[in-house]
């Protein structure tokens, strides 16, 4: 618990950086609804999609891009590369537990930051908010979350095990951000793309772990839920296991300082 409330405290001192990570992330999100505006005028539904529909995805999508992404591969790419992956192989716990409470509060007051300049741009607009939510979608919207949060933390996790070969880890950090954006159904709603792309998108891991969670809050059915959260699970076994091997590997065949 102390590494957690030491991310969350780092986290309070650095205003600016929570400040301007939330007016980017609005500022995005205001940007992608103005180009939106243009292709809806004149048009009440596209591909059964309205306009407030797509007005709720983005709201979602942003809270939950800021809060389920841990951004926390550089640093333990650097840790790894300085020798204080070492230092922390010696506690009783795996390194993967304090990489994990850190990215947890690392997140906390961002998204806390996010979700009220949303609700803010809401009120002071009145924008017309579709929220599907009932108890017990609610309860399946949090597991929705907390899935789609590890399995990313499991792939900030496999781009840094590289540094235990590679000397970059750059440029892989940015492909997964851009891959991830896309392929998500964040950027553009999957319901809007043709239907063999929907198929497609069917058969990749990252819609389950951000379209997913955006749809089971806005407009949720029991067949979605179902559907959704077996597929998550059964990625998140295999991303949790891929990440594992990966880890036990490194440790046996790098060459990182201290190990």
């Amino acid at each position: 618990m102390g590494i957690l409330v030491a991310a969350i405290q780092i986290s309070i001192k650095t205003p600016l950086s929570i400040f301007s990570t939330v007016l980017a992330s609005t500022l995005r999100m205001v940007g992608y609804l103005v180009v939106w505006v243009s292709v809806y005028k004149g048009e009440d539904l596209i591909r059964n999609y309205e306009f407030t529909d797509l007005v709720g995805h983005y709201l979602l999508a942003t809270a939950l891009g800021l809060g389920l992404n841990p951004e926390i591969t550089l640093r333990i790419r650097d840790e790894i590369r300085h020798g204080e992956l070492a230092l922390y192989l010696a506690w009783p716990i795996s390194p993967i537990w304090k990489w994990f409470l850190l990215a947890v509060g690392s997140r906390l007051f961002p998204t806390i930051g996010i979700i009220i300049a949303l609700v803010s741009v809401v009120k002071v607009f009145g924008i017309q908010v579709r929220i599907g939510l009932t108890p017990v979608y609610t309860i399946a919207a949090l597991l929705a979350i907390a899935n789609a949060f590890m399995f990313n933390f499991c792939l900030e996790l496999l781009i840094a095990f590289n540094a235990f070969w590679q000397a970059g880890t750059g440029s892989l950090y940015l492909l997964r951000t851009y891959v991830v954006g896309l392929l998500s159904g964040a950027l553009v709603p999957i319901a809007l793309l043709p239907n063999f792309l929907q198929s497609m998108f069917q058969l990749i891991p990252f819609p389950y772990f951000m379209y997913f969670p955006i749809e089971l809050i806005r407009a949720p059915d029991p067949a979605m839920v179902m559907q959704g959260l077996l597929g998550q699970m059964i990625w998140l076994i295999l991303i949790i296991a891929g990440t594992m091997w990966i880890w036990r590997i490194s440790l046996k065949t790098s060459y990182v300082p201290g190990i």
